[in-house]
């Protein structure tokens, strides 16, 4: 699925540095940052364990070495993600997330992805990434929440997805949380 894919992090080794302020800096402009995940955890709440839906609500999962990487463009004010094969600027490639800064913050509104249910109901999932910038250490959230419209279909689908789960729930109240450490680590 494109949303985990966007969420895939370079493995690599990596020493400290020295003392940062909390947000992006305008020495950082046109340079990659690097943040390594020292340490995440992920919650599913009130979604169904169907079976066939058990890939789609499963929380992501960042293993150890693995880096939050992106570009902080020239004003400030906007960062383009990266896809990095090494903690070389020279290896990274745009990725298709683009972050809004304001001071520490930096937030990806993913567009809403449609999911094949199979039906005549559109569900969509709804994405949020979240950095906190604080310096030294940093806080990366996501979550995602699933859509439905209002109709006869959706209700149908809803009560299908229910029926076929040992827990009683479906994707009405479905909510994904992701949470994940973060230290600063160089920028290039």
């Amino acid at each position: 699925m494109r949303i985990w894919s966007l969420l895939g992090m370079s493995m690599v080794a990596l020493s400290g540095c020295g003392e940062r302020d909390s947000g992006p800096h305008a020495t950082e402009e046109g340079r990659v940052t690097y943040w390594e995940v020292t340490d995440s955890d992920s919650a599913v709440t009130a979604c169904t364990d169907a079976e066939s839906w058990a890939e789609t609500v499963s929380g992501p999962v960042f293993s150890s070495g693995s880096y939050l990487m992106y570009r902080v463009e020239s004003g400030g004010l906007t960062a383009t993600g990266q896809s990095c094969e090494t903690v070389a600027a020279s290896s990274c490639s745009d990725s298709d997330v683009l972050w809004e800064i304001d001071g520490p913050l930096l937030t990806f509104v993913d567009e809403p992805v449609a999911l094949d249910t199979s039906s005549a109901c559109d569900v969509s999932m709804n994405v949020i990434w979240q950095v906190v910038d604080e310096g030294e250490i940093g806080l990366f959230t996501v979550e995602i929440t699933f859509g439905y419209q209002e109709s006869a279909e959706c209700e149908d689908l809803e009560a299908s997805i229910i029926a076929a789960s040992q827990n009683g729930h479906g994707l009405a109240n479905c909510t994904i949380q992701m949470e994940a450490d973060l230290a600063f680590s160089h920028v290039d």
